[in-house]
C-alpha cells in the first residue's frame, strides 16, 4: 500500500524523516522480495516498507500530477480518498480497470517483485490525502 501526499513538498519531507531507519540505499530495481527485507518499517504492523527513492523525480512528479489531476476524490471524516481500479465491498471487490498512472506503478512493482501480490498484480489501489498535521487512524481490521 502506497500513500501519496497531495504535494511534493510533502513528500520529499517525509522522504527524509524516514531515511534514518534505513539499512541500506534504494536500488535500482528490487529483484526479490527478500530484497525487501532492508526497507521493512519496524512496528506492529507487518509488510510495511518504505523504500527511499523508488521512484525518480520525474516520476514522482507524473504520478501526483495525475493523482491531482483525478477528480475522483471521496471526502471522509479525516481525509480524502481515491479508490481506483474497483471498489471493495463486504460482498467483495467491484472491479473496475486501473488508470494508466496505477497500472504502471503495480506492473513495475509486479515486474520488480514477483509474487508481491500473489498470482497476479494488484487489483486496486488507495489513495490518501492527509493535511500536515493529521495522523492516521487506527484502523479496524
Amino acid at each position: 500500500q502506497h500513500v501519496f501526499p497531495p504535494d511534493h513538498v510533502r513528500l520529499r519531507a517525509r522522504s527524509r524523516r524516514f531515511r534514518s531507519v534505513q539499512r541500506s540505499p534504494a536500488p535500482a530495481a528490487l529483484r526479490s522480495r527478500s530484497a525487501l527485507d532492508d526497507y521493512a518499517v519496524t512496528g506492529p504492523l507487518r509488510d510495511v516498507y518504505y523504500v527511499p527513492d523508488y521512484l525518480s523525480c520525474a516520476e514522482e512528479s507524473a504520478l501526483l500530477d495525475a493523482v491531482r489531476a483525478s477528480h475522483s476524490w471521496v471526502a471522509l471524516r479525516n481525509r480524502r480518498l481515491q479508490n481506483v481500479g474497483g471498489m471493495v465491498t463486504a460482498s467483495g471487490l467491484v472491479p473496475a480497470p486501473l488508470p494508466a498512472w496505477a497500472r504502471r506503478v503495480v506492473e513495475r512493482l509486479s515486474r520488480e517483485l514477483p509474487g508481491l501480490y500473489g498470482s497476479g498484480d494488484a487489483n486496486h489501489v488507495l489513495v490518501n490525502e492527509y493535511m500536515p498535521g493529521q495522523g492516521i487512524l487506527v484502523s479496524s481490521c
